[in-house]
């Protein structure tokens, strides 16, 4: 019951108040701008995928230098 009543409270909230879009249209000023940090971010985001990619591969090399004559059943049950 309360459920149903605070979705009926949140849409009549909803309704009653304009987003910001609709008061302000966007200019293409303000679109490329939102664009061009979206891009930057993105650009940010990938160099770090990147570099935990690296680092991944850097993890997985050490581990193939250390235990390239261990066996994996001795490394795992210590046979």
């Amino acid at each position: 019951m309360h459920g149903i009543l605070l979705k009926n409270l949140m849409t009549e909230f909803i309704k009653t108040y304009p987003l910001f879009s609709e008061l302000h249209k966007m200019t293409i000023t303000e679109r490329n701008q939102q664009l061009f940090d979206l891009r930057k971010q993105l650009d940010q985001k990938k160099m770090e995928m990147a570099w935990i990619e690296t680092q991944i591969m850097a993890v997985n090399s050490q581990y193939d230098r250390e235990n390239r004559d261990t066996p994996l059943f001795d490394e795992m049950f210590g046979g």
